[in-house]
């Protein structure tokens, strides 16, 4: 088998711009709830955030580490300054000392810890591990947005074989965030896709007659037209461990309360703004998320909502997803494009991916 994975493509995108499906059955697909690294191991793993044990990419930690040199915890006076707060936390701690504090306030840095993975070669589970595949994951290759997924698949091309083989792509995610859905970058990324997949799908064929091949992507897109600064401090004070916790993400608020009083306050407060919902119990139920690790309360953002300042990124976005599943524009997709093993499976949601390939792979 030959997956080639594209990270953020849409399923409307992929099926009016990708010349390999256009002879080929493309499904829709709903995501699950989350970001990439819940999706993955839902989509190749059958593995839902409760399975897992992780929701997300930062989380509380359980015992509260020794709070941060005075003189970084200083370093919050630029918080407001995009340019010298990024190149304090990306150039001089990331890249000098090795510190990543994504963008927590560094005050509260000691309270978080992160958590899943974005790279496929670290799943311990699913069907990479059970089938042997190789993989060839663009976010390994170094270099600027725009220029990994040819890393990627030069490698694979480099290297073929007969055995189950990964490519998993992530510039059209990048592409998308940073420029936008409809932007000639992302075009002319997809021009090249359409090129450099056909290319790799002859080159694996030539040496596998019964070669089965799927694309497949996580999740779609919104374009971003509101940008929307969420306070709970101004309301609620400091968040402090004994009463309670926060943290912000581009789509998502998470909160832990230490107390139900407090729990029934921030709940009331965030059913008044006109920009989010808090997940039902039933909703929670329906994604495996009941686990209250993950948060008390989940507050996710209306389409097209972005939170910012966050604790993730520093600067806005052009395109977002992880915003209700049922959108249109947050639908991925999964087509068979190549193959001649019987499948009875018909997925409609990243759970049911697991399923499908799994189908194949034993057949």
């Amino acid at each position: 088998m030959l997956l080639i994975f594209i990270d953020g493509l849409p399923c409307d995108v992929a099926a009016k711009t990708l010349d390999v499906l256009q002879d080929a059955n493309i499904h829709e697909i709903e995501p699950g709830i989350g970001f990439s690294n819940n999706l993955y191991p839902e989509m190749l793993a059958g593995q839902n955030p409760d399975e897992i044990g992780y929701f997300n990419e930062w989380s509380p930690i359980k015992n509260e580490k020794k709070r941060l040199p005075i003189w970084i915890r200083a370093l919050d006076i630029f918080r407001g300054s995009l340019y010298i707060n990024a190149g304090i936390r990306k150039i001089i701690l990331k890249k000098i000392f090795n510190l990543n504090f994504s963008n927590i306030p560094f005050k509260y840095a000691h309270l978080f810890k992160p958590q899943g993975s974005h790279d496929f070669r670290v799943q311990k589970d699913g069907i990479l591990i059970d089938y042997n595949f190789r993989i060839f994951d663009a976010v390994e290759q170094d270099g600027k947005v725009g220029t990994r997924d040819e890393k990627a698949i030069n490698k694979a091309l480099s290297d073929v074989s007969e055995q189950n083989t990964l490519v998993s792509l992530m510039d059209v995610d990048n592409l998308c965030h940073v420029y936008g859905i409809a932007s000639p970058e992302v075009q002319q990324h997809i021009k090249f896709l359409n090129q450099a997949i056909t290319k790799l799908i002859k080159a694996y064929s030539l040496i596998n007659q019964n070669l089965e091949v799927v694309l497949f992507s996580d999740h779609g897109m919104a374009e971003v037209t509101r940008i929307q600064s969420l306070d709970l401090e101004k309301a609620f004070g400091p968040m402090e461990k004994s009463k309670y916790l926060y943290f912000i993400d581009s789509t998502f608020l998470r909160v832990w309360t230490g107390n139900g009083g407090l729990k029934e306050q921030i709940s009331t407060y965030l059913s008044g703004l006109n920009y989010g919902n808090i997940l039902t119990t039933e909703e929670r139920i329906e994604f495996g998320l009941t686990n209250t690790e993950f948060g008390d309360i989940i507050f996710r953002a209306s389409e097209k909502t972005i939170f910012l300042p966050n604790f993730y990124g520093s600067r806005p976005v052009k395109a977002m997803h992880g915003y209700d599943s049922k959108l249109k524009s947050q639908k991925a997709f999964i087509s068979r494009v190549q193959g001649i093993r019987d499948s009875n499976q018909i997925p409609k949601k990243s759970k049911d991916v697991y399923k499908f390939l799994l189908e194949l792979l034993e057949t």
